[in-house]
């Protein structure tokens, strides 16, 4: 699915044009990964801040989590928790067929949460 038809999908279901993408990226990282939003930024034509309202909310709904940054890597990191709403989701964005390059978007996850 081209990303604006993605966008305009994601504004009708979620609220928010930049919602899906994001829930499609993390829903495609391994369980072992987070995604750095400057390079999914770039990979979808945006800038890093369109996806900050989104992923507040998934943030204070407990469905992601922000890695620490760390001495030797200063980037922060967002992975997914553990739950059933990301086999659902995961399901969603391989039904849509989503597909978000995440080459230098995903990293190893950090197990220090900030």
């Amino acid at each position: 699915m081209p990303l604006d038809e993605l966008r305009d999908l994601s504004s009708a279901m979620f609220g928010h044009r930049y919602r899906l993408e994001l829930l499609a990226a993390l829903a495609q990282v391994g369980s072992d990964e987070a995604i750095c939003l400057t390079p999914l930024a770039q990979r979808c034509n945006v800038l890093p801040g369109v996806y900050y309202p989104a992923l507040k909310v998934l943030v204070a709904a407990g469905l992601v989590c922000r890695m620490a940054r760390t001495r030797n890597d200063p980037r922060v990191l967002y992975a997914r928790t553990q739950g059933p709403v990301w086999t659902g989701l995961r399901r969603i964005v391989e039904d849509l067929e989503v597909e978000i390059d995440l080459r230098g978007v995903a990293h190893p996850r950090r197990d220090v949460a900030a």
